[in-house]
């Protein structure tokens, strides 16, 4: 069993005076909901680093309508994201069909705004087209999208959108644990990040703490990397990481 919420906020509690007798962590110098905080932030960092060095495996894929009637502006190609991706961190790739007859999608490019629109005459051609992130306004909401360029003005296509991305992991609460595609020996690596955060904030004696706390955290991330087994690829990396290390991750909840 990998790692819970309760057992990282108890990990940081312990390591700052904040356990109770039965192990419970409680308010102290630094509040219980800091230190979830810590905690979820942390996590986020590194499960983003995983998802960076090992795109395939963090990846997920959704197939959505693409045309002139399934945008948020009918004709603009703005797409809310909101209502096709959940909870994304990075669009890794972006595919479009322009025709219920394309057996295959052209790739698009991501562009800056400037970029596309240096000269303000642009045309775009849909064997190369572009996509521009930014946001729109949903029911007075400013919402995550973006724009494919040229849009499909004529025909409604079926799945004629396709994006690869990589999607945040569900919030930590007492009812989620840390995901499973973060190898269980590395999640207690959180608990060392999110400690570093608890000195910074408990400060007085503990001030001293923090710098050292946060370069354990950096090398640990280091030894995520090298403790990952890419699901893509033939075998585990051979890197080897330093005993120091490799005994204190020996460490289980």
């Amino acid at each position: 069993m990998g790692a819970t919420l309760a057992s990282l906020v108890s990990y940081v509690g312990e390591r700052i005076n904040q356990n109770n007798a039965s192990g419970v962590s409680v308010d102290g110098i630094v509040s219980k909901a800091s230190v979830e905080l810590a905690i979820q932030n942390r996590y986020d960092e590194l499960f983003s680093l995983l998802a960076k060095n090992n795109e395939q495996d963090f990846t997920v894929e959704v197939d959505t309508d693409f045309g002139p009637a399934s945008d948020d502006a009918t004709s603009t190609g703005w797409y809310d994201l909101s209502g096709i991706l959940t909870n994304p961190i990075v669009i890794n790739w972006l595919g479009v069909k322009y025709s219920t007859t394309d057996t295959v999608f052209a790739r698009a490019t991501l562009r800056g705004y400037g970029d596309t629109f240096e000269l303000g005459s642009e045309t775009f051609s849909e064997s190369s087209p572009r996509y521009i992130a930014g946001t729109i306004p949903v029911s007075g909401v400013a919402t995550s999208a973006l724009q494919i360029l040229p849009h499909n003005t004529t025909t409604d296509v079926t799945n004629g959108l396709r994006i690869r991305y990589t999607q945040r992991p569900a919030v930590l609460s007492a009812s989620v644990n840390v995901t499973d595609v973060i190898p269980v020996s590395s999640h207690w690596y959180i608990g060392v990040g999110a400690l570093a955060d608890a000195y910074q904030i408990a400060g007085g004696d503990y001030s001293g703490l923090f710098n050292l706390q946060l370069s354990l955290w950096e090398k640990y991330k280091t030894q995520a990397l090298i403790d990952y087994t890419p699901k893509s690829s033939a075998g585990p990396r051979r890197i080897r990481g330093s005993r120091m290390t490799a005994g204190m991750r020996r460490r289980s909840f």
